[in-house]
Parts: C-alpha cells; structure tokens; sequence
C-alpha cells in the first residue's frame, strides 16, 4: 500500500488525481474506486492508503485500502469578516467545469470564480443571480476573487414550494441552516422551472442542490464524528439515488417536459424526508418513492 493525498477529486466529472508520498508521480484517481470504498466524496488534501498501479497512460488507484485522516470541513465565511469586500451578483457558475463568474457591482467588471476558493470558503455552488461578497484581486488571467459569501439568494417570482416551519428545527445551528439552504434549494429549482427555465438552467440547480446535499451530508457526518462513507446506509444512498436519478429523467429530453403537481410533490418530499428524520432522531433519513416524470 501506499499513502497518497488528494491533490482534488470531482465527483461530477468522475476522477482527480493524488500524490503519492514516496515520490512516485500523481496517480489518476476513477470514481469506481471512490465508490467501491462507499465513498462519494474526497475533499483536497484527505491522506488515503491506496494500492497503485502503473497501467498504458501512467499511475492510477486500483483500490482504495483505507481513509487515514480528512481535513476538518470548511464553515461557509461570513460576508461581514471579508477584508475591502465588495459586493456582486453570479453571473453564472458552471460545477462540472469548476469555475463561473461574478459581476461587480461597483464597474460592472466579470470576476473569476475557482471551485477551490468556493470550498476553502466553505460553499459546495454558487447560482445565477445570488447576491455575494468577495475579496477581489488581480490574477494572472484578470480579476480573481480570493474569498467569497453569499450575502442572498436571488428573489423568486412565484411562491415557495416548501416554507421553513419550526417543527423542522433541530437545534443546532449549522444543521438548521444547511436545512434551510435544501429548502431554499428546492424553491429556486421549483420556481423556475414552473416559470419554464431552458434545460441548461434547470441542469445548474438540480447539479446545485444534489451539491448541497452531498455537503450536508458530509457535514453532519462531520459532526457526528464519522469518517467519509461509514454510516452511509441504504436509505441515505437511495435517497441521494432518488434525487439524481429524477434529475436524469427530467433533462432526458433537450426539452425538459411541462412541471408537474407530481414533481412538486417529489421535492416536496424528498428535502422533507431528511429534515423530518433528523428531527425526530434518526439516524438516517427514511426512503422517498421516485414521482412519475
């Protein structure tokens, strides 16, 4: 075996790379390795011992054997702690890619955004529209921003499918807003597409919310003291299954089709099937049946 670390994975795009630490080259990292250890995500910089091959393109993980130790998860930064901070809105922010843009409000200028600033800042997406706050410098491609926070999200049209109620609070403070931000989440996602948003749009909030609720998840395992993938229970795989595979008929068409009660009602009940289960104690969320698309 060999012990590596993350150099970064992407569990859209399906690899990343580690480094090994006896010096060998960076070795290809496949999601089929991920996942056969029950993992779904790496953050950068987790210490794997994994077993390494040598194969026609270069080094890649046959197998992971063991997590050794995962970097404490990042808080989401507070827009008030941001040095010479100035605002903008997204203009857009592509996940699979890993990097998108935000307009500053001061010149109108586009400023860089990396998925790396967004996960040392503590957020897993950013979507189009959303109000932020950011430490901008120059890069050397143009402006960069350093640090960034979302101070909103941007205003829906029409009402909410799902308004937070008390009875969803759990408590604790980082719980109750990761919470919040899946309802949220599924509003944006709801409204829009009710208001008949292009696929392109509605694939960047399902990608966003499925997103945040791998963070979430991370996150409360995070909490509870567990490593990566260790109590990822049939209920909580099927439930992320769910989401990921309504996603995948939904967009199946490059027209996606007309939104239906039927799909309300699978959001509706797939952001409250986890909430309601950790309220009440659980330790995995119960199962939500797929609505017909």
């Amino acid at each position: 075996m060999t012990q590596v670390t993350v150099k970064w994975y992407n569990p859209k795009k399906g690899f990343g790379f580690v480094r090994p630490d006896e010096g060998l080259p960076d070795a290809f990292l496949h999601v089929s390795a991920v996942e056969a250890r029950g993992l779904d995500r790496l953050p950068e910089g987790t210490l794997l011992d994994c077993t390494l091959i040598e194969g026609p393109k270069g080094w890649e993980v046959q197998s992971i054997d063991a997590v050794m130790e995962v970097p404490e998860p990042a808080h989401a930064a507070d827009p008030t702690a941001i040095s010479d901070a100035c605002p903008g809105v997204v203009k857009f922010f592509n996940a699979y890619k890993g990097f998108g843009f935000v307009t500053r409000d001061s010149d109108q200028a586009d400023v860089f955004v990396h998925v790396r600033t967004l996960e040392q800042c503590g957020l897993c997406d950013l979507v189009e529209g959303q109000i932020v706050s950011m430490a901008v410098s120059e890069g050397p491609k143009g402006l960069q921003a350093d640090q960034i926070a979302v101070v909103a999200e941007p205003e829906r049209a029409s009402g909410p499918l799902l308004r937070w109620r008390a009875a969803y609070a759990v408590e604790d403070a980082d719980t109750d807003a990761e919470h919040r931000e899946l309802v949220t989440l599924a509003n944006a996602l709801h409204d829009r597409w009710a208001a008949n948003a292009n696929r392109d749009e509605l694939a960047r909030l399902f990608d966003r919310l499925l997103a945040s609720a791998v963070c979430h998840l991370d996150r409360e395992d995070a909490r509870r003291g567990f490593g990566p993938g260790e109590p990822l229970s049939a209920s909580r795989w099927n439930w992320m299954k769910d989401m990921a595979d309504f996603r995948q008929r939904s967009l199946a068409t490059p027209r996606p089709p007309r939104f239906t009660e039927d799909m309300a009602e699978f959001l509706r009940a797939w952001v409250t099937a986890h909430i309601l289960a950790e309220v009440g104690g659980q330790p995995h969320v119960v199962e939500v049946a797929a609505a017909q698309g």
